[in-house]
């Protein structure tokens, strides 16, 4: 399950689509759209995630690099009006299968509908392919080598794989804002003054976690996982909470957890992975929390290796 790459592709939701025209009168406003990302996300997600993207460009670990990754894959050029490193504020993203991808992301920021959708009616874009254009429940829907992307409101766009983008549209048309996430969820997503947040449910259980070739026996019973993320010297630091079927799988898991921690720091010794500091793991009743520390350096090391390392 790649739930890494999951964290590093929120930033590429930037590509907005184009708007609607023949809106249901009952479909949700500009404001109601604007107000809660979280409530275009569709029902039983596998994972979600919220990254405050201003908060990574401005940061002094892998701003940089994120901006570029997200510049080079954004299928929108200088013509569409539109810089994600400038114009995105945060994404809020669900993926609904551990197998394969479907998923989509609700991106907060500035977008010129009018400069997008001629930018892209005139092909004059960053993208790989040619950009299709088709519309759904009133809304222009921009497509691109299996993935979407459409625009909302000025403030507010969808990207996605397009059964997911659609699903979603399908909340807007029919005025839905009742948020259909579990409470769990949210109240990670809303850990105040996080940059990142991730909350993944395992309950239909994922075969292995992987690290590389190296199978991580700590994914054993594993249901739940929660972590949030913010940038404090030397650089980020990680909390999570990890929850299993039992306390003995926790205990057990715990003491996988310890020997991979001490594994990868002989493995940083080599220079080939981040040093991890800071680092604390501790079992209680079914609960499995950890928290670490990766300083600057190591942190743009790390934005290199992680989706390699998440199967």
């Amino acid at each position: 399950m790649r739930i890494g790459a999951l964290v590093f592709s929120l930033s590429l939701a930037g590509c907005g689509p184009g708007a609607g025209h023949a809106i249901s009168p009952s479909g949700l406003s500009a404001e109601q759209i604007d107000a809660d990302p979280m409530a275009l996300l569709p029902a039983a997600p596998v994972a979600v995630a919220s990254v405050d993207t201003r908060a990574f460009y401005t940061s002094g670990s892998v701003g940089a690099q994120l901006a570029s990754l997200s510049e080079n894959l954004l299928p929108l050029a200088d013509a569409a009006g539109f810089k994600a490193s400038r114009d995105v504020d945060r994404v809020v993203a669900a993926t609904y299968s551990a197998q394969g991808a479907d998923m989509v992301a609700v991106v907060s920021g500035r977008f010129d509908e009018a400069k997008i959708t001629q930018a892209v009616e005139q092909q004059t874009t960053k993208a790989a392919g040619a950009i299709s254009e088709s519309e759904y429940g009133g809304r222009h829907v921009f497509s691109v080598n299996g993935s979407g992307f459409t625009i909302l409101t000025p403030r507010t766009a969808l990207a996605g794989t397009q059964a997911a983008i659609r699903r979603a549209l399908d909340r807007v048309h029919d005025g839905n804002a009742k948020r259909d996430l579990p409470q769990w969820m949210q109240d990670t997503l809303a850990t105040p003054n996080a940059a990142a947040a991730l909350a993944v449910d395992l309950t239909q259980p994922v075969s292995s976690i992987s690290m590389g070739t190296l199978q991580m026996s700590f994914s054993k019973g594993l249901k739940m996982v929660r972590a949030v993320a913010d940038f404090k010297p030397p650089g980020m630091h990680v909390a999570g909470t990890l929850t299993y079927a039992d306390a003995a799988s926790a205990a057990s898991a715990s003491s996988g957890l310890k020997q991979a921690v001490t594994m990868e720091g002989l493995v940083a010794l080599t220079g080939l992975a981040p040093k991890l500091q800071e680092v604390t793991v501790n079992a209680t009743d079914a609960n499995v929390s950890v928290s670490l520390a990766v300083d600057d350096e190591d942190m743009r090391k790390l934005a290199a290796v992680v989706p390699k390392w998440v199967h």
